[in-house]
């Protein structure tokens, strides 16, 4: 299941180790649980997205439109990382 944001943009960026994430768009997505605007989240199925892999050396913002499931696993390693929230000026 994939999740996107409308208030903020997610910066994701491992510390250590290596994680996977899918993403989608909304286009290729069904909605399963109702947009949560004070939580800022929704929840969507897709059988359509795009696996990237994140380490040390690269980073990944997801915008509205970007469908994202983070935390897939490659190893059995734990993953240190940090997401910063920036404020979607366009909301």
């Amino acid at each position: 299941m994939t999740k996107s944001h409308k208030k903020y943009l997610d910066i994701h960026l491992v510390v250590s180790n290596t994680e996977k994430m899918a993403v989608s768009a909304a286009v290729d997505a069904t909605l399963k649980v109702d947009f949560d605007t004070q939580q800022d989240i929704g929840f969507y199925d897709s059988e359509i997205y795009q696996m990237v892999t994140l380490t040390e050396s690269n980073l990944l913002v997801t915008f509205e439109e970007d469908l994202h499931q983070p935390k897939i696993r490659v190893n059995d390693e734990p993953v240190r990382k940090l997401v910063i929230k920036v404020l979607n000026a366009e909301v």
